[in-house]
């Protein structure tokens, strides 16, 4: 008879084995799909593995819990547009090696080894690379800022969720070998809460896959050389002024900061000027990045535009999305940081002059 668990378990592993298959469908245009395929695959194993067990009492020794992070680490990497290390394989050696000890039973017995299970390294290398893959989502944050100038749904800090995930299946795991098997109503839940667990995580990507999709679809600076370190030749800086005025000008002649999702790309594009000649020319002459940069020509828009016949038939972050603005707490955060205060209070503060 089915219990609780089993039918969860059958659930997610459809839904990973689906999801997988969809991810390799897409990956033309997104390498990192690939490795979050293989992560939601590793997962159906992982399912498969225990339904056989449990139903049919098929033992596979093949574990794969020590790739799961690995292949979400992969898979950021990839999305984000970051050199491939070759070092980055070695992340598959732990797994290696505790599958090894399993397949062979004269290694498992292995002082080594029991040395190895008894520290728990597996679980320290697991450690590093969650801090790790922390540091590399913070450095993406930043770059962001030089290259978008709207960071919704860029960030991935949905990746972090499916993380604490992986940390909180270990931990049930942990728990469910120390709970005795005499007592049958607390085996019975924590049996059933890494089976809750992994129905989070596959559903968890399956719901930012769908919300989220251009993610999946081009990642992040393909265009961009992430290892180009060549500053802006400021040895004329009538020159860089010049340039740097002929920028904003035809950013306001065209509108060009209205465009929702505007990227460095674009602009480039639109002004035919090389990427990273804007990013230095913004950083020389304002000190900020292109985030704040392109946001500041939105605010004084709308400050503008609460001025005109636009105020009295759009709400204000009607108003804002009218000039490029695509969420209301990008907004209210620009704006505050650039005036001190919200645009609502702003706007008291015309009426009382009028």
């Amino acid at each position: 008879m089915l219990e609780v668990e089993d039918i969860i378990n059958i659930l997610t592993l459809g839904g990973a084995f689906m999801l997988g298959l969809l991810f390799f469908t897409v990956s033309s245009s997104n390498k990192g799909n690939i490795f979050l395929g293989l992560f939601l695959w590793n997962i159906t194993y992982m399912l498969l593995k225990g339904v056989l067990e449990d139903l049919h009492e098929i033992n596979l020794q093949f574990n794969g819990l020590l790739f799961i992070l690995v292949f979400l680490f992969l898979y950021l990497i990839t999305t984000i547009n970051r050199p491939f290390k070759k070092w980055y394989l070695l992340l598959f050696i732990p797994g290696i090696i505790h599958n090894s000890a399993n397949f062979t039973p004269s290694i498992s017995e292995n002082d080594f080894f029991q040395f190895i299970d008894l520290l728990d390294l597996f679980y320290v290398f697991e450690l590093v690379l969650i801090i790790y893959f922390f540091r590399i989502l913070k450095k993406h944050r930043i770059k962001l800022n030089n290259y978008y100038s709207n960071m919704e749904l860029k960030t991935l800090s949905w990746l972090k969720v499916l993380v604490f995930l992986v940390l909180l299946l270990h931990f049930s795991w942990t728990i469910e070998g120390i709970i005795p098997e005499e007592n049958e109503i607390l085996e019975t839940i924590s049996n059933s809460i890494p089976a809750l667990i992994m129905f989070g995580m596959v559903y968890w990507i399956g719901f930012n896959g769908f919300s989220q999709s251009e993610i999946f679809k081009d990642g992040f600076f393909s265009n961009v050389n992430t290892e180009d370190k060549k500053e802006l030749n400021t040895a004329n800086l009538d020159i860089t002024i010049a340039k740097f005025e002929l920028l904003k000008e035809k950013i306001i002649i065209q509108r060009l900061y209205a465009k929702h999702n505007l990227s460095l790309r674009d602009l480039a594009f639109s002004v035919n000027m090389k990427e990273k000649e804007i990013s230095s020319l913004i950083k020389l002459h304002t000190g900020t990045t292109f985030y704040h940069f392109i946001n500041g020509f939105r605010i004084e828009e709308f400050k503008r535009s609460l001025n005109s016949s636009k105020s009295a038939q759009l709400s204000i972050f009607g108003l804002a999305q009218e000039v490029g603005f695509a969420s209301k707490s990008t907004f209210y955060n620009a704006f505050n940081t650039v005036e001190g205060m919200t645009p609502k209070q702003y706007q008291s503060t015309l009426k009382e002059f009028d």
